[in-house]
C-alpha cells in the first residue's frame, strides 16, 4: 500500500469482491499515522515508520461503521485498535497487529508482546477482538461458492416443468451469489477490463513454483499506472470542459480528506476519544466567539459611541459616532 497503484487495487477490485465491515492491513508500507475519510467514504486508519517505508499496521473501516468509531490508537507499528460503540451498554474494540517473524530478534518479540498486552488492557471494552494476517484468498471463496451451488441444486427435479425449473435456477444462482458478492458502482471505475482480467489471471496463478508470477506482477502494476494516468487526464479534461478551476480535479485525485484522530485538551493531556475531541472543539470555538468585552466606561468626551451634538445649530436626529464610522466602513 505505499504507491497509489497498490491502494487503487485494494479499493477498486478485492473491497468490491468481498462483504466487509472491518478489514486489518499488515505490512502496509506508509510512513506516519494518519486517519483519513477516502473518497468512498469508507475510513482508513494507519500507523508506520517515521524514517522508513516499511512496516506498518493499518484498519480499513466500513462507512456503515463511522458514526460507530469512538477511538483509534496507535500503541506501535505493530499493533493499533479501534473501539466501536454497539449500543449504550457494550463495547467493541478490534486489534490489529503485525507480529515479527522468527527471524527477528527477542527484544523485536518482547517488545511486541508488551505493546499487544497494552492494547489488550487500555481502554477497556466488553468485547476484544485481535486480528492478523492476510485475507482469505479469492480462490478458497471461490471454492466455497461451488460447494454452495453443488448442495443447493441436489435436489429432485424430475417432477419440474421447465419454468419452475429456470425459476429454481435463476433464484439459486442469485441468493448464492449474494453471499460473496457486492455490487460495484461503474460509473467512475478507474480500472479497465484489461486490468482486471491480468489480476484475475495473475490470482489464478498464484504459486510459489510459477516462474511467470513476478512478469505478471509487474504488468499488472504497469496496467494499474497507465489506469491512473488515463484516470487522471479524463478527469482534468471533464472539469475544464465544466469551466471548474484546478482546486476542483486535485480534490478529485486525492485519496481521501484527514481526519482529527487526537487532540490535546485544555489542561495539556491528550485524548483519542473522538465524542470528546468534538465537545473541545465545541467548547473552544464557543469560547472564541463569546463576547466577554466589557462596554466602555471613559466620559462622553472619549466616548465613541457618544451622541453628536453640535452647538448653535438645529437639532440633529439621535445618530452616534460608531454607527457613522460603522456606516463609512461598508460603502
Amino acid at each position: 500500500m505505499m504507491t497509489n497503484d497498490r491502494f487503487c487495487e485494494l479499493e477498486n477490485v478485492v473491497l468490491q469482491r468481498i462483504k466487509w465491515h472491518v478489514i486489518g492491513l499488515s505490512e502496509t508500507r506508509r510512513r506516519g499515522e494518519d486517519l483519513q475519510k477516502l473518497t468512498s467514504g469508507h475510513l482508513l486508519y494507519f500507523k508506520g515508520n517515521e524514517d522508513s517505508s516499511t512496516g506498518g499496521v493499518g484498519m480499513l473501516i466500513h462507512k456503515s461503521l463511522a458514526d460507530n468509531l469512538k477511538k483509534v490508537k496507535a500503541i506501535s507499528s505493530r499493533v493499533i485498535y479501534a473501539t466501536f460503540k454497539i449500543n449504550a451498554r457494550y463495547t467493541l474494540k478490534i486489534i490489529q497487529v503485525y507480529a515479527p517473524t522468527s527471524s527477528h530478534s527477542d527484544e523485536t518479540v518482547e517488545s511486541f508482546y508488551e505493546d499487544l498486552e497494552k492494547g489488550i488492557t487500555d481502554d477497556y471494552c466488553y468485547y476484544t477482538i485481535v486480528m492478523g494476517g492476510n485475507l482469505r484468498s479469492l480462490e478458497e471463496k471461490r471454492e466455497i461458492y461451488q460447494q454452495d451451488l453443488e448442495t443447493a441444486f441436489d435436489v429432485d427435479t424430475s417432477a419440474w416443468s421447465v419454468d419452475e425449473l429456470n425459476e429454481h435456477t435463476c433464484k439459486t444462482l442469485k441468493r448464492t451469489a449474494e453471499k460473496f458478492l457486492t455490487s460495484s458502482d461503474t460509473r467512475h471505475r478507474v480500472l479497465s477490463d484489461v486490468t482486471l482480467a491480468l489480476i484475475d489471471e495473475r490470482r489464478l496463478n498464484m504459486s510459489k513454483e510459477n516462474q511467470n508470477i513476478r512478469q505478471l506482477n509487474k504488468r499488472v502494476r504497469k496496467s494499474i499506472r497507465l489506469d491512473l494516468r488515463r484516470y487522471s487526464r479524463n478527469t482534468i479534461i471533464d472539469t475544464i470542459k465544466e469551466n471548474r478551476g484546478p482546486k476542483v480535479f486535485q480534490r478529485k485525485f486525492n485519496t481521501g480528506s484527514g481526519q482529527i484522530y487526537s487532540l490535546l485538551r485544555p489542561d495539556g493531556s491528550k485524548t483519542e476519544d473522538r465524542d470528546e475531541i468534538l465537545r473541545t472543539v465545541e467548547n473552544f470555538y464557543t469560547d472564541l466567539y463569546s463576547t466577554t468585552t466589557p462596554e466602555p466606561t471613559t466620559y462622553r468626551g472619549r466616548d465613541p459611541r457618544a451622541k453628536l451634538v453640535r452647538r448653535r445649530t438645529e437639532d440633529l436626529p439621535d445618530i452616534s459616532l460608531y454607527e457613522i464610522s460603522n456606516a463609512l466602513k461598508h460603502m
